[in-house]
């Protein structure tokens, strides 16, 4: 022990001080609303169109302090298609929950409820992949190039084999009608009112309708039907979904 020290009380050192969990929270609830906020105007407005300024007006911010918590234009935008890759997921989820032995066309029918609920939900990230991917900078667009692919291969693979066993008309070009078919379901944010008088899972009931009576043989038809007497009635919304609680406390982060 030095010799200065002999005789004095020593006084303990001062740790350093942790981040306060409530600063941190506030953080991430800030990137959240900024993240949705983005979506938003991304599906509204497109790409081009969206400035960091009409992003940080929205997150009720200054456009300067969006570098708090994203590098660039593109970070931001590269975050939000990130987060659209849950429709894949939600559909996976919904296979998953079906026995091993569900016909392929009950397969169809969950997934395509699945993706009319994920994309008519209240949350903006799937309209906003939608609207801007074919707008991007080419090389934010190759890193989610697998996406689409490994999304349209699982809905792929299940219309050949329902078309295997005999519940898909034989003589339908699959490639061209799954196109048609999921066209058509990504366009419905453009005209959906979730004022209207039809729930989201009666728009889903009704693309199931159209896609029966369109693709399916009579023995698919059978299946089809006997399954959606089976399925298990919920309370479907009669609009759409409410934001995440996450949201709506990001919504008075500052």
């Amino acid at each position: 022990m030095p010799i200065s020290s002999v005789g004095k009380k020593t006084r303990p050192k001062k740790s350093v001080p942790k981040a306060r969990p409530l600063a941190r929270k506030r953080g991430e609830l800030k990137r959240e609303k900024i993240l949705w906020e983005a979506a938003t105007a991304f599906a509204e407005r497109g790409y081009s169109a969206t400035t960091l300024t009409d992003i940080a007006a929205a997150a009720d911010t200054h456009a300067g302090s969006l570098y708090y918590h994203f590098e660039s234009r593109d970070d931001i935008t590269r975050e939000v298609l990130k987060c659209a890759l849950t429709t894949m997921d939600r559909v996976k989820e919904a296979w998953a929950e079906l026995p091993p032995d569900t016909p392929a066309i009950e397969r169809i029918r969950a997934g395509i409820v699945a993706h009319v609920r994920t994309i008519l939900s209240e949350d903006p990230f799937l309209p906003a992949y939608n609207r801007i991917i074919n707008e991007i900078p080419l090389a934010l667009r190759e890193e989610f190039a697998s996406y689409p692919i490994e999304y349209g291969t699982m809905w792929r693979d299940v219309f050949l084999e329902s078309q295997a066993a005999g519940e898909i008309d034989p003589s339908l070009d699959l490639s061209v009608a799954r196109m048609m078919l999921f066209g058509s379901l990504n366009n419905l944010p453009s005209w959906f009112d979730p004022k209207g008088g039809q729930s989201v899972d009666e728009i889903a009931a009704t693309a199931m309708r159209l896609f029966s009576a369109g693709m399916l043989t009579d023995r698919g038809r059978a299946v089809a039907d006997a399954g959606a007497r089976a399925a298990p009635k919920g309370a479907p919304s009669k609009g759409r979904s409410k934001r995440p609680a996450a949201q709506e406390a990001g919504t008075r982060a500052k």
